[in-house]
């Protein structure tokens, strides 16, 4: 079983600095992101996310932003984003599985930058404190994600954003498909289109340090 895949290539849109975190939406219906966000609707129509999610609450991730050397622009250390025992419902950020060559539900993200970003293709059955991983034992076969390119990964899938070697600009965009348990709104962003999360929304921030998933 994969729990990460490389999809394609993509082209991303001019940067315009958006920051946008867990934002909702309806997959399959572009006329649910405001006007601001529409350009990036070719890479969520890249995804692929198949016809039983179409309907259902998405979460879109946007981070365009000028990123310091040796400073990674997410997220740092090995972490999954599913915080819960694999399969269960209470810590679930997209879940994802692959049935033969199929995806069903899971992550799909993509970065401007190359070498930034890492991950396992494995799962974390049970990890740490909102999916810590940092102090498990890992394969030492990593996946660095490529530039301008779509991956899938499931919410139980190790992966880590990396510091940069140099300053630069970076794009990231992640789509989290529906089967979300908890929509922090401490950090995450409302549309406001008035679409609302299906997931339960829970008021306190998940990180001490405000650093975001």
């Amino acid at each position: 079983m994969d729990y990460i895949k490389r999809i394609s290539g993509v082209r991303f849109p001019p940067t315009s600095f958006i920051d946008i975190n867990m934002m909702p939406f309806v997959i399959g219906d572009g006329d649910s992101l405001p006007n601001e966000y529409q350009h990036y609707w070719p890479l969520i129509d890249a995804c692929g996310i198949e016809d039983d999610e179409r309907g259902a609450v998405g979460y879109l991730t946007i981070t365009e932003s000028d990123v310091s050397p040796q400073r990674s622009q997410r997220r740092p250390g090995v972490h999954t984003d599913g915080h819960g025992p694999l399969g269960g419902w209470g810590g679930g950020w997209g879940a994802g599985l692959t049935v033969g060559n199929e995806r069903r539900q899971g992550i799909y993200l993509a970065t401007t930058a190359p070498r930034s970003c890492r991950a396992w293709n494995i799962a974390i059955k049970e990890p740490g404190a909102m999916g810590d991983c940092c102090n498990m034992d890992l394969p030492a076969h990593a996946i660095y994600l490529d530039a301008h390119t779509l991956y899938w990964i499931t919410d139980h899938c190790p992966h880590e954003s990396l510091p940069l070697e140099v300053a630069m600009h970076r794009q990231f965009f992640r789509v989290v498909t529906s089967r979300v348990s908890k929509w922090y709104a401490a950090h995450s962003t409302p549309n406001r289109l008035g679409i609302q999360p299906t997931a339960h929304i829970v008021a306190d921030n998940k990180f001490s340090s405000g650093r975001r998933a």
